[in-house]
């Protein structure tokens, strides 16, 4: 059985209230369905941004809901979801939800609020993948924020709601706890992109040195796994299947040549393998998944800053006009 294939999603670089209009969300739409069908991804997402506290300082707790309003959140999300369900692929949803933390007033609703609000307002037939950043919530086993606390909290409250769902995952580099296994829906989505920071060696030697050369950038993360530098989905003794789920970044380290643009221009991720042609990253991913056979999930991460060159011609003048007009030239 293949891997399934998500094109993840986070956050929105040109602001989501640019994004989230009549006139803009069905090029954005049509430009991250097209680029998955086309490239035989099995499911794609979009990020469901809890408002805050900070950011809404006028609202009451109760009252925050998603960005940039909840009924707007839910028209464009709910648009986004049948053309992708129509198109075949299932969806995934990247809820940004904050706790207190100190010196740290960015608080959203909570996970059950947030939850009962997807069960209540989000309108699919395939089943979601429900997904958190675990580093949001600055999460890390062994401390007082743990994945095991948060996954099963966010899970009870979905069971709870009865969203039909079949995968929760939280990103973030954490390692593979044995505990884990006993939630069949839980996943630890392991970004390989974050293991050494923006700059590190490990996104420089994909983006920059081996740019372009699939199995010259297998070799090399084998071994650093074989060092220890990131995780290994397979123990190398025995064979068993670790349990990560491995996330790659297509960050191309650019500020103008992504679907999604900040105003400043800053790149909205580093360079990895967004530098590469397209084809060459599938070729890729289908080589991990060659060495690794029992991986169930491959993440691309992620859609907003998917490259302009790798968008279908069929979506070449949604993507042209987003980049004219990111500089100023329409």
């Amino acid at each position: 059985m293949s891997a399934r294939k998500v094109l993840w999603h986070d956050s929105y670089a040109s602001n989501i209230k640019v994004v989230m209009t009549d006139a803009e969300w069905p090029k954005y739409v049509d430009s991250i369905i097209n680029y998955a069908t086309t490239n035989s991804y099995d499911a794609v997402s979009l990020s469901a941004i809890g408002a805050s506290v900070a950011k809404q300082s006028s609202l009451q707790p109760d009252e925050l809901g998603f960005l940039p309003d909840s009924q707007t959140a839910y028209k464009y999300i709910n648009q986004f979801i049948a053309e992708a369900e129509k198109a075949g692929l299932q969806v995934g949803l990247n809820v940004y939800q904050k706790i207190a933390l100190p010196d740290d007033k960015s608080v959203t609703d909570t996970v059950d609020q947030l939850a009962s609000e997807i069960a209540k307002n989000i309108v699919h037939t395939k089943p979601l993948i429900i997904g958190i950043d675990g580093e949001d919530n600055k999460l890390k086993e062994n401390t007082t924020r743990t994945p095991t606390e948060f996954a099963t909290r966010w899970m009870n409250s979905l069971d709870k709601y009865g969203v039909n769902y079949d995968t929760f995952a939280i990103l973030g580099g954490n390692k593979q706890e044995s505990i884990w296994s006993q939630h069949p829906k839980f996943e630890n989505v392991y970004e390989y992109y974050s293991e050494d920071g923006w700059a590190g060696d490990f996104n420089h030697n994909i983006g920059v040195i081996l740019k372009n050369n699939p199995q010259g950038a297998l070799n090399y993360i084998q071994s650093q796994m074989a060092s220890g530098a990131v995780q290994n989905p397979k123990d190398p003794v025995t064979g068993q299947y670790s349990g990560i789920v491995p996330a790659f970044s297509i960050g191309t380290g650019d500020g103008t040549n992504t679907l999604g643009q900040h105003a400043n221009k800053k790149p909205i991720g580093p360079a990895v393998f967004g530098t590469w042609k397209s084809d060459e990253f599938n070729k890729f991913i289908d080589l991990f998944e060659s060495a690794y056979p029992s991986i169930e999930n491959i993440f691309v991460y992620h859609a907003d800053q998917l490259p302009l060159a790798w968008i279908p011609s069929s979506s070449s003048q949604s993507a042209n006009e987003l980049m004219l007009a990111a500089n100023g030239l329409i």
